[in-house]
């Protein structure tokens, strides 16, 4: 595969699949990080590449390297543990919970004995909400994480969740007036804004690397709505 890393040039705007109509609901959702059906349909529209087109992500990306959604099963840097795992002592096994629904998850009094002893400063600590590659790498090991593993590296990252939504109004005036229009005159969207350093990350197959490798740079393709668009290049630090 053939890694290529997507920069944004503007804010970017993906609506989701729900039907809209400014009559009906004046909100058009959205939905971030886009599919990769999203980005394969921006690939054929912008550079005309045909036939199927193999293709890994999308993923978010900074400082060479890849980004991943935090496991659900963890609150800061404590993983909940589903009570029926839990030692027959422990004190949750007394808990009473409707059987025909998931077992509980709760936090491990054995992760806690670490952390009594911890200053008033944890309530400032931010924790990542997407972990690089490595730190997934630890996970899948099941290996011991390190707090340093959970924080963010403010210097680089800069906050927990790597993107600003901005909303934005469209409106729509009455001929002759300034008076927005009673149907179909007003609806409003978000737009989502990458911090400086973010991107998205791809690969694609060999065949639709060589028809890019053809095009013309620098590679400049319409994503999302509203013509807003991104830098393609060549990111072959994951090259394999």
């Amino acid at each position: 595969m053939y890694w290529y890393k997507l920069t944004p040039l503007d804010v970017l705007m993906f609506r989701d699949a729900k039907p809209f109509s400014p009559q009906e609901r004046a909100w058009a959702g959205s939905v971030f990080p886009p599919n990769n059906h999203a980005i394969a349909g921006a690939l054929r529209s912008s550079f005309g590449i045909n036939g199927n087109i193999t293709m890994k992500g999308v993923f978010l990306c900074c400082d060479e390297n890849l980004y991943f959604p935090r496991p659900f099963n963890y609150v800061n840097q404590n993983r909940l543990t589903p009570i029926a795992w839990l030692d027959d002592n422990h004190p949750s096994q007394r808990m009473i919970w409707d059987q025909s629904k998931p077992v509980p998850l709760v936090i491990d009094h054995k992760q806690l004995t670490d952390q009594k002893n911890e200053d008033r400063g944890q309530d400032e600590k931010v924790y990542r909400q997407f972990l690089p590659s490595d730190v997934i790498l630890k996970l899948l090991k099941n290996e011991a994480l390190t707090e340093e593993d959970w924080l963010v590296d403010v210097d680089k990252e800069k906050k927990d969740k790597p993107w600003i939504v901005e909303t934005r109004s469209h409106n729509t005036l009455q001929d002759g007036t300034r008076q927005v229009k009673d149907s179909d005159g007003y609806f409003v969207e978000n737009a989502v804004r990458l911090l400086d350093g973010w991107g998205l990350a791809i690969a694609v197959d060999e065949l639709t690397d060589k028809k890019l490798s053809q095009k013309v740079k620098p590679l400049i393709m319409r994503l999302g709505g509203e013509g807003h668009r991104v830098l393609l290049e060549r990111w072959d630090v994951f090259d394999k």
